[in-house]
């Protein structure tokens, strides 16, 4: 099962952020750990509408050399 990121960009505390998720969270938190997120940034609810990371330019960038998809922010 692929993970995603989006071409949303959120600013958030100087940085531009987009979201990477996936259709299992086994591999989100696979491909998490293989860029170097902290698991505790997962997004989910009842905070969040839906799990997800919010990713920074950079780490959707290594995403995306890991073989995630990008896609619009509603997805593939």
């Amino acid at each position: 099962m692929p993970v995603y990121v989006d071409d949303v960009r959120h600013h958030f505390r100087g940085m531009v952020m987009c979201h990477m998720w996936a259709d299992s969270l086994d591999e989100l938190l696979e491909m998490a750990d293989r860029i170097g997120m902290a698991r505790r940034w997962l997004q989910q609810p009842p905070k969040a509408s839906w799990v997800h990371f919010d990713v920074s330019l950079t780490l959707k960038a290594k995403a995306i050399a890991a073989g995630a998809i990008l896609t619009d922010h509603y997805g593939p």
